[in-house]
């Protein structure tokens, strides 16, 4: 998690911009669940289309820095 709080301190910044906005419900959309469109997507980049656990971690990290943005 000390990662995604590095990622969200670069990001703080810019949440009030429209186009951060617009990014933070992408990513909630591509990330939902480790069957949304990103997981998978992240997975096959890894090369591993198939591995719950890579879609499992990008869903669950994707997820903790929307938490962060939200607070």
């Amino acid at each position: 998690m000390q990662h995604i709080a590095s990622v969200f301190e670069r990001l703080k910044p810019l949440l009030g911009e429209d186009p951060t906005q617009s990014a933070l419900k992408i990513l909630k959309e591509d990330f939902t669940s480790i069957d949304s469109v990103g997981a998978k997507r992240v997975a096959e980049f890894l090369g591993d289309p198939e591995n719950e656990d890579i879609r499992a971690d990008a869903s669950g990290l994707v997820s903790g820095l929307l938490k962060l943005a939200k607070e």
